[in-house]
């Protein structure tokens, strides 16, 4: 268990370690295992980390062209100075085009939309059915209750009070979230 192994600093190190690269230690590994574990580890936060850099820089670069071009003079609608955003005003009030489906498959991705997205009134804010509310409800409630159940399976008496077993509660519910995050995300890719 969990506590098992980290039980002291010295012990939760390796560990830590390895479970910062996503592996999941199946075996006891002896210390030439550990020493080679360690420069995988250092390996793989470099390979994850200087991408990271990476693209931070690059948006770091967008904003920064973005405030100049904000602060020296009027938009342009050259790309890279808020062209995105110049682009979607264009678009308000026209419709989007049919889809080659049909006019009823327009109709359901239409009403998709309107339930997770809610529909603008006059005055630009979004108002939602009772219906989409209760489903934004729902879709937050469950995002609790998984920080609830991370947090719950963090503490040793109650892991071991649920066990670690095939379809024990945390198992379940974890699968449960996994619908329902896919199936909202398939809708708005519907929509």
């Amino acid at each position: 268990t969990m506590m098992d192994r980290f039980r002291n600093y010295f012990d939760s190190f390796f560990y830590t370690g390895v479970h910062l690269t996503g592996d999941y230690p199946i075996t006891t590994y002896d210390w030439p295992a550990r020493f080679t574990n360690f420069f995988m580890v250092i390996a793989a936060v470099g390979v994850v980390s200087i991408p990271s850099g990476l693209i931070a820089s690059g948006f770091v670069d967008i904003v920064q062209s973005k405030s100049k071009a904000k602060r020296d003079g009027p938009i342009t609608g050259i790309a890279g100075d808020d062209w995105y955003e110049i682009k979607y005003r264009s678009l308000e009030g026209v419709p989007p085009p049919n889809s080659r489906w049909g006019p009823t498959v327009d109709k359901w991705q239409n009403a998709v939309n309107d339930f997770l997205n809610g529909k603008k009134d006059g005055s630009g804010r979004h108002s939602y059915t009772t219906s989409a509310y209760a489903g934004r409800v729902f879709i937050f409630a469950v995002i609790i209750a998984n920080i609830v159940a991370v947090l719950l399976e963090s503490v040793p008496s109650i892991d071991k009070a649920v066990g670690n077993g095939p379809g024990n509660f945390f198992d379940v519910f974890e699968a449960f979230s996994v619908f329902v995050f896919a199936t909202e995300y398939i809708s708005r890719l519907f929509c």
